[in-house]
């Protein structure tokens, strides 16, 4: 009689397991039918997956945008997401998709994470909130749902190759900002013996707008850049300051236009046409306000007059103008 009862207790546990069971299947497979929130029943498999290689972003601008569906049951999830995904600017970092479903692709593809995510792990709102669409499709991403996004321009070069060709230059906004190609200059200009002890100025309390200016020093067609450069020894409060001039040429390719050492703290601020009939009106040694064709470059040092780099295109160079009038400049000249 114990044993009858016994295997009567053991069906009734079965089936009710069965129909939990069931029920449970039933709500999951509804929740993935509807929303992609839900997608992940599992653990995050990092066991199986060894780490991404981790990528970091080296040019102006790129657009990460979605790969291929593969699993067209998730369609309407795929289409909800817009085809560019994000705007990647210089500095972003992203991982490979690599040691993935999706591995073997013919452009390189990026997620967010070093390891697959669960859907608890994935946050569509967060402080990053430029990366929220990219999260959505991370998530039919991992589960094999769709092909990691792809990034248009080929921007990404691995951490190591990043560290080795920038080290710690461009670390805020405005240094993130130059474009790529004056960053090229500046990079190569570093790597010279005679300039490895100049970094970019950062270590100072200076409005940071000051020592970087840009303006279209030469033409109309690209934004040009004056830099102040400083010596990375920070226990050298009057060490020698470089500014340097980075300007486009005929091609299109930029090129280090003017170099030259102060030997004392200077700020810079560009004296650019808001109207095309506005006159930039300055001392061109001369006794009165000349109007310069081209955008002027002011660079301010401490109880000393202004000077002004103009560019003269028969010499492609900068020329300095102090901006006293001329009789002045004669009778300092004079009492030296």
């Amino acid at each position: 009689m114990k044993f009858k009862i016994l295997i009567a207790l053991t069906l009734i546990f079965l089936f009710g397991y069965s129909l939990y069971y069931f029920a449970n299947y039933i709500r999951v497979k509804d929740n993935v039918s509807d929303n992609v929130e839900d997608l992940f029943i599992n653990e995050e498999p990092t066991n199986n997956y060894s780490k991404r290689e981790i990528n970091v972003f080296e040019k102006d601008k790129g657009y990460l945008v979605k790969g291929k569906l593969l699993d067209v049951t998730f369609k309407e999830q795929y289409d909800k997401i817009p085809d560019t995904l994000a705007i990647i600017e210089f500095g972003d970092k992203l991982y490979s998709s690599q040691n993935d479903i999706q591995e073997i692709v013919s452009k390189p593809c990026f997620s967010l994470y070093p390891v697959k995510k669960t859907t608890a792990k994935v946050i569509a709102i967060s402080e990053d909130y430029k990366f929220d669409n990219l999260k959505k499709i991370l998530k039919l991403c991992d589960s094999g749902k769709v092909e990691y996004p792809t990034e248009s321009s080929g921007g990404f070069i691995n951490q190591e190759q990043y560290d080795e060709k920038y080290g710690s230059e461009f670390p805020s906004y405005y240094q993130k900002s130059i474009p790529y190609e004056i960053k090229q200059v500046l990079v190569k200009y570093f790597k010279d013996n005679n300039n490895s002890n100049y970094t970019l100025t950062k270590s100072d309390q200076r409005d940071i707008r000051t020592l970087f200016q840009s303006g279209f020093f030469t033409q109309k067609k690209r934004r040009e850049y004056g830099i102040i450069l400083r010596s990375k020894d920070t226990n050298e409060p009057n060490s020698p300051e470089k500014l340097l001039v980075i300007a486009y040429n005929n091609q299109q390719e930029a090129y280090l236009l003017f170099s030259k050492t102060f030997y004392n703290k200077i700020v810079i601020e560009t004296l650019a046409r808001e109207n095309e009939s506005d006159i930039l009106s300055i001392y061109m040694n001369s006794e009165d306000y000349e109007e310069s064709e081209f955008e002027v470059l002011i660079v301010t040092s401490k109880n000393k007059p202004d000077i002004a780099l103009v560019y003269d295109q028969k010499f492609d160079e900068m020329t300095e103008y102090i901006q006293k009038p001329k009789s002045e400049i004669e009778d300092s000249e004079s009492e030296e």
